[in-house]
């Protein structure tokens, strides 16, 4: 029996990993409208408004993540086990850095709610740092592994006797369509990359525009993976 899409969207919704999402989906098409509107003149008070918004549901995902570090260490402790040497590497790379992003994220968070001293500005930027690193291995094993499926695809193209173009465009074409979680993975992680990078100094000049509609994309893709379980790429 199908599973009522209601009933799917609730059960969804008590997981604390889902709601996290959602309130990253608004948080950055706050930032995204409250961009827009700015430029269109309306008045301070709504952006100001709007920017309150923002911020109150960056922390209220902090607290959903509490314990969420625990989860990358354990995978890295999996991922260390690897066949494929590449991908041992950049995988594991991705989850400790993950690990400790959000280690580093809960003390900045135990620090502002004043349980203890903490520098703030520097541990953030310890935080984000490994924020990005994250971002760049899981983005690195995804070129890997896309590079590795259109070799696969180019083979099969070389035995194939059904009149196929033997040539790179079609070997592409094919590998999209055979490996959409892989696709989708590397369109994440690819937009995922402009939301850390714009806390840095060489990223200064990225719009909040762009980092809203960049967070708007990667978490509808996140999303996406957690309704169609088939597009959910393994240890991403």
């Amino acid at each position: 029996m199908v599973e009522p899409t209601a009933v799917r969207i609730l059960k969804l919704l008590e997981t604390t990993s889902v709601r996290d999402r959602v309130y990253r989906l608004v948080q950055y098409a706050t930032k995204l409208v409250s961009w827009l509107l700015q430029r269109q003149g309306v008045s301070k008070e709504f952006i100001l408004k709007a920017r309150k918004l923002e911020q109150t549901l960056s922390l209220a995902r902090k607290l959903f993540r509490m314990g969420k570090s625990f989860d990358h260490l354990r995978v890295a402790m999996q991922t260390i086990h690897l066949k494929d040497p590449f991908q041992r590497f950049v995988i594991t790379l991705a989850k400790l850095s993950r690990f400790l992003f959000l280690l580093f994220d809960h003390l900045v968070w135990f620090g502002r709610l004043q349980l203890f001293w903490i520098d703030a500005q520097k541990w953030s930027y310890r935080s984000t740092r490994f924020w990005f690193m994250g971002i760049f291995f899981g983005l690195l094993r995804d070129f890997y592994d896309l590079f590795s499926a259109v070799r696969v695809e180019q083979s099969r193209l070389r035995h194939d006797s059904t009149g196929a173009k033997k040539n790179l465009a079609t070997a592409v074409s094919r590998m999209i369509q055979n490996n959409p979680a892989l696709v989708l993975d590397t369109i994440k992680n690819s937009t995922d990359m402009f939301l850390p990078l714009s806390l840095f100094e060489v990223g200064k000049n990225i719009s909040p525009g762009w980092v809203g509609l960049m967070g708007v994309v990667s978490t509808s893709c996140s999303l996406i993976a957690v309704w169609n379980e088939g597009l959910k790429l393994r240890y991403s």
